[in-house]
């Protein structure tokens, strides 16, 4: 019986020159930090540095980043999810996060955890609406920590427990997220 579930790569045509950023003055700058336009000279004509804070990365729709543990056991959130910013100035246009229960026995469990207080559902909630607040898309991963049984992994009673707490995750989520 399968048990995994294959996420889908979103893909996109990547030029020969490979990824690109945009300084601030707009001027397509190549992933190893030698400008693409020529000046003439065969100097770099850029007016700033591959470190200056003035460089905003371009969003790269095809490049992902993992939202690493979303939660703790105790359901506090982790803060690269509070305020994503981080996330988003890497130049990721996706996110993936790992729809776990933490403190919770399933995501229809709205007893409030963790330093915000909230539920299961309005937790993920929060991740999901501050990472698409920046602008960022998320895909999700739905395994075994969705589920809490005590029953052997992959057993017909563990395996129906996944598929009940797999479609109520999705029902929450199918409008944000892709699975």
């Amino acid at each position: 019986m399968l048990t995994s579930f294959l996420l889908l790569w979103p893909l996109a045509c990547v030029s020969s020159a490979g990824p690109t950023r945009q300084s601030r003055h707009d001027t397509p700058v190549a992933s190893d930090g030698d400008s693409t336009s020529d000046s003439g000279s065969g100097a770099d004509s850029r007016s700033d540095s591959a470190g200056d804070s003035g460089d905003t990365p371009t969003l790269a729709p095809w490049l992902s980043v993992d939202g690493n543990a979303l939660i703790d056991a105790d359901g506090n959130v982790a803060l690269q999810l509070l305020n994503p910013t981080l996330i988003a100035s890497s130049g990721a246009g996706w996110v993936r996060l790992n729809f776990t229960l933490g403190p919770w026995s399933s995501p229809e469990d709205e007893t409030p955890h963790g330093s915000l207080g909230l539920g299961w559902t309005e937790t993920y909630r929060t991740i999901v609406d501050n990472l698409s607040g920046q602008g960022l898309q998320v895909y999700g991963l739905i395994g075994g920590e969705s589920v809490q049984s005590a029953e052997p992994v992959g057993s017909d009673a563990w395996l129906t427990a996944y598929v009940y707490n797999f479609v109520a995750i999705v029902d929450r989520y199918k409008d944000t997220v892709r699975v």
